[in-house]
């Protein structure tokens, strides 16, 4: 029975930031007003092309209202495929 290899630090981070913005119903841009960062800074932290450093960390968590551990837990980088992400439609009740 193979063990699935642990993801790399740098997914677990982008996984959990992604995570719990998402939780808050932040956009990106959001995010990065309340951290004090950059958007593109976030957009890489998201994508795990950039390696955090404490500080970011701290002020992406402050942000996110976690502590700073909870955006290192086990998690895994979903990968977005092209184009925009689908919103949810409004229905209509009225006819």
């Amino acid at each position: 029975m193979s063990k699935e290899p642990e993801p790399d630090p740098l997914e677990r981070v982008a996984a959990n930031i992604v995570r719990n913005r998402r939780r808050l119903g932040l956009s990106q841009a959001a995010l990065a007003e309340r951290a004090d960062l950059d958007v593109r800074q976030v957009q890489r932290a998201e994508t795990g092309r950039i390696d955090v450093g404490i500080v970011t960390l701290v002020a992406l968590a402050t942000a996110l209202d976690v502590a700073p551990g909870r955006l290192l837990l086990r998690a895994r980088l979903v990968r977005a495929g092209p184009g925009r992400p689908k919103t949810k439609r409004a229905t209509s009740t009225s006819r």
